[in-house]
């Protein structure tokens, strides 16, 4: 299943919880390093912003009798800039993690906070973006390659195609595709049984006329429209003419009653 950013994360969520994911702490000790049994890929170009953003989740599975404590590691291409790195089980949990530059490549390394128990999983997210490649009259042709240094047992691939583009191609070519809650076209690939070491490469071009993503990432929510006032009731412009006005009749009150017991006492001195 494949949709968009907005989304995806709680659909993989709710297929974690599906799989009745286990994650317990319990005694050190060295194991056999896990298996991705599930892992999705999803490509966003121009989405959110003008690069290409990578997200790799895999579902790892302690196959072996033993404790798993250790490390996870995932393989990047060597300009690829890790945006970060998660753990999702009932909510997403951002992780610390550690960036190791070789000669041709870029491994993102995650230190297992807790062991693995034989047969528990742990689903890993890791972020990553690319800077987009702009040619002449705006094409765009990007090339992503994808490493794997752990087997894995199923594997999907979505790229996603951006809002305003012509002549999208793919390389390798797929008739796989659904359209998301936003609109956007979703291209799907599936893979089974890859090993360790193994490596897919995915091309797509398409031309665009404009510098722009997809989607404003910070859209302007629209301003609620004044309520209408209800019947019946006062505005504050009347209430404070109301008020104004009782406070002068009062005090005319107040000033007439003065001015008639002068006179009164006037009058009482007079008589003879």
């Amino acid at each position: 299943m494949l949709v968009t950013r907005n989304v995806k994360i709680s659909l993989l969520l709710l297929a974690i919880m599906i799989l009745g994911l286990g994650f317990f702490p319990g005694s050190a000790a060295a194991g056999e390093e896990p298996t991705a049994e599930e892992m999705y890929v999803l490509i966003w170009p121009e989405y959110l912003n003008t690069d290409v953003v990578v997200n790799q989740v895999g579902i790892f599975v302690n196959d072996s009798q033993q404790i798993f404590q250790g490390r996870i590691e995932f393989q990047l291409p060597a300009e690829a800039e890790p945006l970060g790195l998660s753990v999702m089980l009932e909510d997403v949990y951002s992780r610390y993690y550690e960036t190791i530059e070789e000669d041709d490549y870029k491994i993102v390394r995650y230190d297992m906070l807790e062991p693995l128990l034989p047969g528990a999983k742990l689903p890993l997210m890791v972020e990553y973006s690319y800077p987009l490649q702009v040619g002449k009259d705006g094409l765009r042709d990007m090339e992503i390659e994808l490493a794997f240094r752990y087997p894995v047992a199923n594997l999907e691939v979505g790229i996603q195609k951006p809002f305003r583009v012509t002549d999208f191609n793919l390389s390798p070519q797929t008739d796989v595709k659904i359209t998301d809650r936003e609109g956007f076209d979703v291209y799907q690939y599936e893979f089974n049984e890859l090993s360790s070491g193994d490596k897919l490469k995915f091309a797509f071009s398409y031309q665009k006329d404009d510098n722009l993503p997809s989607l404003d990432p910070n859209p302007v929510e629209p301003a609620h429209p004044t309520e209408p006032e209800e019947s019946g009731r006062l505005s504050t412009e009347v209430v404070i003419i109301i008020v104004v006005a009782f406070f002068l009749i009062l005090a005319l009150v107040l000033l007439l009653g003065r001015n008639m017991s002068q006179q009164k006492g006037s009058q009482g001195k007079k008589r003879p």
